[in-house]
Protein backbone atom coordinates (compact mmCIF):
# COMPACT_ATOMS: atom_id res chain seq x y z
CA UNK A 1 0.00 0.00 0.00
CA UNK A 2 1.42 3.55 -0.76
CA UNK A 3 2.26 5.89 1.85
CA UNK A 4 1.56 9.27 1.37
CA UNK A 5 3.58 12.46 3.00
CA UNK A 6 3.28 16.09 2.60
CA UNK A 7 5.40 18.48 2.88
CA UNK A 8 6.41 22.15 1.76
CA UNK A 9 7.33 21.19 -1.49
CA UNK A 10 3.74 19.04 -2.51
CA UNK A 11 3.12 15.29 -1.98
CA UNK A 12 5.10 12.52 -2.17
CA UNK A 13 3.62 8.42 -2.91
CA UNK A 14 6.37 5.90 -1.53
CA UNK A 15 5.57 2.55 -2.60
CA UNK A 16 7.21 -0.52 -0.68
CA UNK A 17 10.12 -0.78 -2.63
CA UNK A 18 10.69 2.97 -1.73
CA UNK A 19 10.60 2.07 1.89
CA UNK A 20 13.09 -0.96 1.59
CA UNK A 21 15.54 0.39 -0.87
CA UNK A 22 16.42 4.44 -0.14
CA UNK A 23 18.49 6.05 -3.10
CA UNK A 24 18.98 9.42 -1.92
CA UNK A 25 22.42 10.60 -2.95
CA UNK A 26 23.97 13.44 -4.07
CA UNK A 27 24.00 14.33 -7.90
CA UNK A 28 19.90 12.91 -8.46
CA UNK A 29 17.11 15.83 -10.01
CA UNK A 30 15.93 18.59 -7.61
CA UNK A 31 12.32 16.22 -7.64
CA UNK A 32 14.57 13.10 -6.57
CA UNK A 33 16.77 14.30 -4.23
CA UNK A 34 13.52 16.36 -2.36
CA UNK A 35 11.67 12.81 -2.82
CA UNK A 36 14.61 10.33 -1.56
CA UNK A 37 15.02 13.52 1.89
CA UNK A 38 11.75 13.45 2.65
CA UNK A 39 11.30 9.33 2.61
CA UNK A 40 14.32 9.28 5.10
CA UNK A 41 13.39 11.92 7.19
CA UNK A 42 9.58 10.73 7.31
CA UNK A 43 9.70 6.91 7.35
CA UNK A 44 13.27 5.61 7.11
CA UNK A 45 14.55 6.50 10.64
CA UNK A 46 12.53 4.75 13.69
CA UNK A 47 10.09 7.19 15.00
CA UNK A 48 9.25 5.16 18.15
CA UNK A 49 10.87 3.03 21.21
CA UNK A 50 14.14 4.97 20.70
CA UNK A 51 15.37 8.66 22.23
CA UNK A 52 14.41 11.28 19.18
CA UNK A 53 17.32 12.28 17.49
CA UNK A 54 19.09 15.65 17.00
CA UNK A 55 18.06 16.90 13.39
CA UNK A 56 20.66 19.26 12.03
CA UNK A 57 19.20 19.72 8.54
CA UNK A 58 15.96 20.65 9.40
CA UNK A 59 15.06 21.38 12.90
CA UNK A 60 18.88 21.90 15.16
CA UNK A 61 21.12 22.89 12.27
CA UNK A 62 22.44 25.81 14.44
CA UNK A 63 22.72 23.67 17.67
CA UNK A 64 25.88 24.85 19.48
CA UNK A 65 27.00 27.54 17.21
CA UNK A 66 24.34 29.96 18.95
CA UNK A 67 24.46 30.64 22.95
CA UNK A 68 20.88 30.90 24.76
CA UNK A 69 20.85 35.06 23.17
CA UNK A 70 21.16 33.80 19.56
CA UNK A 71 24.74 35.05 19.37
CA UNK A 72 27.10 33.10 17.54
CA UNK A 73 29.52 31.34 19.09
CA UNK A 74 32.70 29.17 18.70
CA UNK A 75 34.77 27.06 20.94
CA UNK A 76 37.60 28.13 23.20
CA UNK A 77 40.08 26.29 22.52
CA UNK A 78 41.74 25.72 26.17
CA UNK A 79 38.88 23.99 26.46
CA UNK A 80 39.44 20.83 24.14
CA UNK A 81 40.66 17.48 25.17
CA UNK A 82 41.86 15.25 23.04
CA UNK A 83 39.87 11.65 23.14
CA UNK A 84 41.76 8.73 24.03
CA UNK A 85 42.23 5.60 21.72
CA UNK A 86 41.52 7.28 18.65
CA UNK A 87 44.28 6.63 15.50
CA UNK A 88 44.35 10.05 14.77
CA UNK A 89 44.59 13.11 17.36
CA UNK A 90 40.71 13.80 17.58
CA UNK A 91 39.56 16.72 20.13
CA UNK A 92 35.93 17.92 21.76
CA UNK A 93 35.21 19.83 24.62
CA UNK A 94 36.83 17.97 27.41
CA UNK A 95 33.47 16.74 29.37
CA UNK A 96 32.26 15.91 25.97
CA UNK A 97 35.74 13.72 25.39
CA UNK A 98 35.11 12.58 28.75
CA UNK A 99 31.45 11.50 28.23
CA UNK A 100 32.67 9.66 25.10
CA UNK A 101 35.25 7.90 26.63
CA UNK A 102 33.08 6.69 28.66
CA UNK A 103 30.23 5.56 26.66
CA UNK A 104 32.88 3.99 24.48
CA UNK A 105 34.44 1.73 27.45
CA UNK A 106 30.54 0.89 27.97
CA UNK A 107 29.59 -0.53 24.65
CA UNK A 108 33.14 -2.53 25.20
CA UNK A 109 31.67 -3.82 28.55
CA UNK A 110 28.46 -4.94 26.37
CA UNK A 111 30.32 -6.79 23.96
CA UNK A 112 32.27 -8.92 26.33
CA UNK A 113 29.30 -9.63 28.60
CA UNK A 114 27.14 -10.48 25.29
CA UNK A 115 24.93 -7.69 26.03
CA UNK A 116 24.70 -7.30 21.88
CA UNK A 117 25.06 -9.28 19.16
CA UNK A 118 28.53 -9.39 17.85
CA UNK A 119 27.22 -9.60 14.54
CA UNK A 120 26.46 -5.89 13.81
CA UNK A 121 28.64 -3.58 13.25
CA UNK A 122 31.95 -3.73 14.18
CA UNK A 123 31.52 0.54 14.17
CA UNK A 124 28.96 0.13 16.93
CA UNK A 125 29.86 -2.28 18.41
CA UNK A 126 33.37 -1.04 19.49
CA UNK A 127 33.00 2.53 18.74
CA UNK A 128 36.50 4.87 18.27
CA UNK A 129 36.57 8.36 17.40
CA UNK A 130 37.59 8.91 14.14
CA UNK A 131 36.85 12.63 13.94
CA UNK A 132 35.73 15.24 16.20
CA UNK A 133 36.41 19.47 16.36
CA UNK A 134 37.08 21.31 13.35
CA UNK A 135 38.39 24.81 14.11
CA UNK A 136 36.09 27.14 12.28
CA UNK A 137 38.03 30.07 12.43
CA UNK A 138 40.89 27.92 10.25
CA UNK A 139 37.90 27.32 7.77
CA UNK A 140 37.27 31.07 8.03
CA UNK A 141 40.72 31.52 7.08
CA UNK A 142 40.95 29.29 4.21
CA UNK A 143 37.67 30.41 2.84
CA UNK A 144 38.75 34.32 3.08
CA UNK A 145 42.05 33.46 1.11
CA UNK A 146 40.11 31.87 -1.50
CA UNK A 147 38.20 34.76 -2.29
CA UNK A 148 40.97 37.04 -2.10
CA UNK A 149 42.77 35.09 -4.69
CA UNK A 150 39.99 34.82 -6.85
CA UNK A 151 39.13 38.79 -6.51
CA UNK A 152 42.88 39.23 -7.95
CA UNK A 153 42.83 36.45 -10.22
CA UNK A 154 39.68 37.81 -12.22
CA UNK A 155 39.72 41.79 -11.43
CA UNK A 156 41.11 44.20 -13.83
CA UNK A 157 40.82 47.37 -12.64
CA UNK A 158 40.38 50.80 -14.87
CA UNK A 159 43.71 51.40 -16.67
CA UNK A 160 43.74 54.97 -15.71
CA UNK A 161 43.91 54.19 -11.86
CA UNK A 162 44.82 50.95 -10.94
CA UNK A 163 45.87 49.60 -7.63
CA UNK A 164 48.37 51.38 -6.56
CA UNK A 165 48.51 51.86 -2.90
CA UNK A 166 46.58 50.29 -0.02
CA UNK A 167 43.07 52.85 -0.09
CA UNK A 168 42.93 52.05 -4.04
CA UNK A 169 42.91 48.38 -2.93
CA UNK A 170 40.24 48.84 -0.45
CA UNK A 171 38.18 50.98 -3.00
CA UNK A 172 37.58 47.97 -4.77
CA UNK A 173 37.64 45.12 -2.81
CA UNK A 174 35.07 46.30 0.31
CA UNK A 175 32.45 46.54 -2.63
CA UNK A 176 33.38 43.16 -4.22
CA UNK A 177 32.86 41.76 -0.48
CA UNK A 178 29.41 43.59 0.32
CA UNK A 179 28.24 42.65 -3.35
CA UNK A 180 28.95 39.19 -2.07
CA UNK A 181 27.56 39.02 1.50
CA UNK A 182 23.88 38.62 -0.16
CA UNK A 183 25.04 35.16 -1.29
CA UNK A 184 27.88 34.52 0.82
CA UNK A 185 28.32 35.20 4.43
CA UNK A 186 31.74 37.19 5.26
CA UNK A 187 31.54 38.23 8.73
CA UNK A 188 33.03 35.42 10.93
CA UNK A 189 29.42 35.84 13.00
CA UNK A 190 27.48 34.26 9.42
CA UNK A 191 29.98 32.34 8.23
CA UNK A 192 29.67 29.74 11.47
CA UNK A 193 26.08 29.69 10.39
CA UNK A 194 26.13 28.84 7.23
CA UNK A 195 25.99 25.55 5.32
CA UNK A 196 29.70 25.97 4.43
CA UNK A 197 30.82 25.72 8.21
CA UNK A 198 31.52 22.21 9.35
CA UNK A 199 29.01 21.25 11.87
CA UNK A 200 31.83 19.76 13.47
CA UNK A 201 32.91 23.33 14.67
CA UNK A 202 30.89 23.25 17.83
CA UNK A 203 32.95 21.13 19.60
CA UNK A 204 30.25 18.81 21.06
CA UNK A 205 29.85 16.01 18.26
CA UNK A 206 32.40 12.93 17.82
CA UNK A 207 32.23 11.01 14.66
CA UNK A 208 32.74 7.18 15.23
CA UNK A 209 32.88 6.30 11.05
CA UNK A 210 33.24 8.14 7.93
CA UNK A 211 30.66 8.49 5.76
CA UNK A 212 28.67 10.14 3.00
CA UNK A 213 25.93 11.97 4.77
CA UNK A 214 24.18 11.75 1.33
CA UNK A 215 23.95 7.90 1.02
CA UNK A 216 20.78 6.89 2.62
CA UNK A 217 21.15 3.64 2.05
CA UNK A 218 24.22 3.58 3.53
CA UNK A 219 22.57 4.79 6.92
CA UNK A 220 19.68 2.49 6.35
CA UNK A 221 21.73 -0.58 5.97
CA UNK A 222 24.73 -0.13 8.09
CA UNK A 223 22.93 1.90 10.86
CA UNK A 224 19.63 1.84 11.20
CA UNK A 225 19.34 -1.89 10.69
CA UNK A 226 21.86 -2.77 12.50
CA UNK A 227 20.86 -5.31 15.49
CA UNK A 228 22.27 -2.86 17.87
CA UNK A 229 21.17 -0.25 16.81
CA UNK A 230 18.35 0.12 19.29
CA UNK A 231 21.25 -0.78 22.39
CA UNK A 232 23.72 1.80 20.66
CA UNK A 233 21.06 4.88 21.10
CA UNK A 234 19.89 3.97 24.43
CA UNK A 235 23.50 3.84 25.15
CA UNK A 236 24.39 6.37 23.98
CA UNK A 237 21.49 8.86 25.30
CA UNK A 238 23.04 7.19 28.55
CA UNK A 239 26.09 8.84 28.27
CA UNK A 240 25.03 12.45 27.74
CA UNK A 241 24.68 11.86 23.57
CA UNK A 242 22.38 12.76 21.04
CA UNK A 243 22.46 10.32 17.60
CA UNK A 244 22.60 12.47 14.57
CA UNK A 245 19.31 11.44 12.65
CA UNK A 246 21.19 12.75 9.29
CA UNK A 247 24.03 10.91 10.31
CA UNK A 248 23.50 8.11 12.50
CA UNK A 249 27.69 7.60 13.10
CA UNK A 250 27.95 11.35 14.92
CA UNK A 251 26.97 11.32 18.52
CA UNK A 252 26.13 15.07 19.93
CA UNK A 253 26.29 16.23 23.31
CA UNK A 254 23.04 16.31 24.59
CA UNK A 255 23.18 19.75 26.50
CA UNK A 256 22.06 20.24 29.90
CA UNK A 257 20.72 16.40 30.80
CA UNK A 258 21.67 15.20 33.63
CA UNK A 259 23.93 13.13 32.19
CA UNK A 260 26.38 15.60 30.71
CA UNK A 261 26.29 18.06 33.60
CA UNK A 262 27.38 14.80 35.41
CA UNK A 263 30.55 15.39 33.80
CA UNK A 264 31.03 19.17 33.51
CA UNK A 265 30.93 19.16 37.00
CA UNK A 266 34.24 17.66 36.90
CA UNK A 267 35.27 21.13 35.64
CA UNK A 268 34.72 24.64 37.26
CA UNK A 269 34.78 28.52 35.88
CA UNK A 270 38.91 29.73 35.66
CA UNK A 271 39.78 31.86 38.12
CA UNK A 272 36.95 31.97 40.52
CA UNK A 273 36.60 28.14 40.34
CA UNK A 274 33.11 28.67 40.80
CA UNK A 275 31.18 25.71 39.51
CA UNK A 276 29.74 25.43 35.96
CA UNK A 277 25.97 25.54 35.64
CA UNK A 278 23.53 26.25 32.42
CA UNK A 279 23.63 29.94 33.18
CA UNK A 280 27.31 30.49 32.85
CA UNK A 281 27.75 27.44 30.67
CA UNK A 282 28.24 29.68 27.44
CA UNK A 283 30.36 32.38 29.30
CA UNK A 284 32.64 29.33 29.99
CA UNK A 285 33.12 27.40 26.94
CA UNK A 286 32.44 29.59 24.26
CA UNK A 287 33.53 32.64 22.65
CA UNK A 288 30.54 35.39 20.94
CA UNK A 289 32.17 36.14 17.59
CA UNK A 290 30.82 39.33 17.39
CA UNK A 291 33.79 40.66 19.33
CA UNK A 292 36.12 39.79 17.02
CA UNK A 293 34.47 40.34 13.89
CA UNK A 294 35.78 43.76 13.52
CA UNK A 295 39.75 42.64 14.02
CA UNK A 296 39.11 39.68 11.17
CA UNK A 297 38.01 42.25 8.89
CA UNK A 298 41.52 43.94 9.31
CA UNK A 299 42.93 40.83 9.07
CA UNK A 300 40.56 40.22 5.94
CA UNK A 301 41.20 43.41 4.02
CA UNK A 302 45.55 43.31 4.99
CA UNK A 303 45.97 39.81 3.65
CA UNK A 304 44.20 40.13 1.02
CA UNK A 305 45.98 42.93 0.46
CA UNK A 306 49.49 40.94 1.54
CA UNK A 307 48.47 38.20 -0.91
CA UNK A 308 48.34 40.61 -4.01
CA UNK A 309 51.51 42.57 -3.16
CA UNK A 310 53.01 39.50 -2.60
CA UNK A 311 52.09 37.78 -6.62
CA UNK A 312 52.36 41.53 -8.25
CA UNK A 313 54.91 44.15 -6.60
CA UNK A 314 54.56 46.31 -9.44
CA UNK A 315 51.34 48.28 -11.09
CA UNK A 316 50.65 49.29 -14.37
CA UNK A 317 49.43 52.74 -15.05
CA UNK A 318 48.02 54.26 -18.09
CA UNK A 319 48.09 57.91 -19.28
CA UNK A 320 47.41 59.42 -22.31
CA UNK A 321 50.48 61.72 -24.13
CA UNK A 322 49.58 65.14 -25.79
CA UNK A 323 50.07 63.87 -29.54
CA UNK A 324 47.23 61.23 -28.43
CA UNK A 325 49.16 57.69 -28.17
CA UNK A 326 48.70 56.48 -25.12
CA UNK A 327 51.54 55.98 -22.58
CA UNK A 328 52.82 52.98 -20.00
CA UNK A 329 54.52 53.27 -17.03
CA UNK A 330 55.38 50.43 -14.45
CA UNK A 331 55.85 51.47 -10.81
CA UNK A 332 56.44 49.90 -7.54
CA UNK A 333 53.11 49.12 -5.46
CA UNK A 334 52.69 50.25 -2.01
CA UNK A 335 54.69 47.83 0.07
CA UNK A 336 52.86 45.49 2.18
CA UNK A 337 53.51 46.91 6.35
CA UNK A 338 50.89 45.11 8.67
CA UNK A 339 51.38 48.35 11.29
CA UNK A 340 51.12 51.35 9.03
CA UNK A 341 48.77 49.55 6.63
CA UNK A 342 46.08 49.00 9.73
CA UNK A 343 46.72 52.67 10.80
CA UNK A 344 45.04 53.83 6.93
CA UNK A 345 41.70 51.85 7.74
CA UNK A 346 39.40 54.73 8.93
CA UNK A 347 37.32 53.76 11.80
CA UNK A 348 34.17 54.90 10.49
CA UNK A 349 34.66 53.34 6.96
CA UNK A 350 34.98 49.88 8.89
CA UNK A 351 31.85 50.35 11.30
CA UNK A 352 29.96 51.38 7.69
CA UNK A 353 31.69 48.42 5.82
CA UNK A 354 29.89 45.41 8.56
CA UNK A 355 26.61 47.14 9.03
CA UNK A 356 26.92 46.76 5.34
CA UNK A 357 27.61 43.28 5.64
CA UNK A 358 25.43 42.49 8.24
CA UNK A 359 22.61 43.91 6.70
CA UNK A 360 23.08 42.23 3.54
CA UNK A 361 23.76 38.92 5.10
CA UNK A 362 20.33 39.32 7.00
CA UNK A 363 18.72 39.69 3.78
CA UNK A 364 18.57 43.39 4.41
CA UNK A 365 16.23 42.41 7.30
CA UNK A 366 16.17 46.04 8.66
CA UNK A 367 14.51 49.01 7.23
CA UNK A 368 16.28 51.28 5.30
CA UNK A 369 15.38 54.33 7.51
CA UNK A 370 16.62 52.41 11.03
CA UNK A 371 19.67 51.98 9.08
CA UNK A 372 21.17 55.67 9.15
CA UNK A 373 20.16 55.54 12.54
CA UNK A 374 22.50 52.63 13.63
CA UNK A 375 25.27 53.99 11.67
CA UNK A 376 24.82 57.17 14.00
CA UNK A 377 24.51 55.26 17.12
CA UNK A 378 27.13 52.92 16.59
CA UNK A 379 30.00 55.65 15.96
CA UNK A 380 28.98 57.69 19.00
CA UNK A 381 29.13 54.84 20.83
CA UNK A 382 32.39 54.01 19.17
CA UNK A 383 33.88 57.26 20.15
CA UNK A 384 32.68 57.56 23.82
CA UNK A 385 36.02 58.28 25.87
CA UNK A 386 34.36 56.38 29.18
CA UNK A 387 36.45 53.14 31.20
CA UNK A 388 35.40 50.14 29.71
CA UNK A 389 36.38 46.03 29.85
CA UNK A 390 35.55 46.58 25.78
CA UNK A 391 37.25 48.41 22.96
CA UNK A 392 35.61 50.51 21.65
CA UNK A 393 35.41 48.32 18.24
CA UNK A 394 34.13 45.42 20.29
CA UNK A 395 31.29 48.20 22.14
CA UNK A 396 30.19 48.99 18.02
CA UNK A 397 30.08 45.55 17.11
CA UNK A 398 28.17 44.70 20.20
CA UNK A 399 25.37 47.40 19.52
CA UNK A 400 25.24 46.08 16.04
CA UNK A 401 25.11 42.38 17.41
CA UNK A 402 22.33 43.25 19.26
CA UNK A 403 20.20 44.49 15.55
CA UNK A 404 21.20 41.44 13.29
CA UNK A 405 20.80 38.29 15.68
CA UNK A 406 16.93 38.26 15.93
CA UNK A 407 17.48 37.23 11.46
CA UNK A 408 19.85 34.33 12.32
CA UNK A 409 17.47 32.04 11.45
CA UNK A 410 16.03 32.00 8.03
CA UNK A 411 12.00 32.74 7.53
CA UNK A 412 11.06 29.67 5.60
CA UNK A 413 12.44 27.36 8.52
CA UNK A 414 9.32 25.97 10.02
CA UNK A 415 8.33 24.55 5.78
CA UNK A 416 11.21 22.31 5.98
CA UNK A 417 9.94 20.15 8.42
CA UNK A 418 7.40 18.68 6.51
CA UNK A 419 3.82 16.55 7.65
CA UNK A 420 3.13 13.09 7.57
CA UNK A 421 -0.73 12.69 5.84
CA UNK A 422 -1.48 8.89 6.76
CA UNK A 423 0.19 6.28 9.22
CA UNK A 424 2.15 3.64 7.68
CA UNK A 425 0.54 0.45 7.64
CA UNK A 426 2.06 -2.61 9.59
CA UNK A 427 4.06 -4.78 7.60
CA UNK A 428 5.08 -9.12 8.94
CA UNK A 429 8.43 -7.41 8.16
CA UNK A 430 9.18 -4.13 9.64
CA UNK A 431 10.82 -1.48 7.66
CA UNK A 432 12.68 0.69 10.04
CA UNK A 433 13.25 -2.30 13.02
CA UNK A 434 11.90 -2.07 16.05
CA UNK A 435 15.09 -0.03 18.03
CA UNK A 436 15.06 2.15 21.28
CA UNK A 437 15.48 5.13 23.10
CA UNK A 438 14.59 8.70 23.16
CA UNK A 439 16.37 12.20 22.89
CA UNK A 440 14.64 15.53 23.23
CA UNK A 441 14.35 17.73 20.18
CA UNK A 442 13.92 21.20 22.16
Amino acid sequence: MPVQITNAEGQYIFTAQDLEAPLGENGLSSFAAMFQRTLYKERMYPTSQIPKPLDTWYKRGLFGRVDRLQNTIIPKTINLKQIGDAKEPVFALNFVADAFSRFANHMGKAFRMGAVQKSGYKALLAPVAVAGYNDPTRQFNQFHQTLAEAFIVNFKPPREEPIEDFRTFLKYYIPFLTQLAASFPITKTNFVLSYTMDPMCNGLSVSIFDGDAADDKLKYEKFILDPNFEFYTNAAKKFGFLVDKNKPWILTADLFTKALMDRVEYYVVPVTYAPITPFNFFNVYYDSTYLTDFDDLKEILLSAYRYLVSGASLCQKETICPNGIFSYKSYPRQRYDKEALTALIDPKMLIDFYIDLRQAESSFAVDPGHIKMLRRRVYQIYKILTPSPFTPFERAAAEINKEYRRYIYPAALERLTGKLSAPLPRRAAPLPPDVAIGAAET
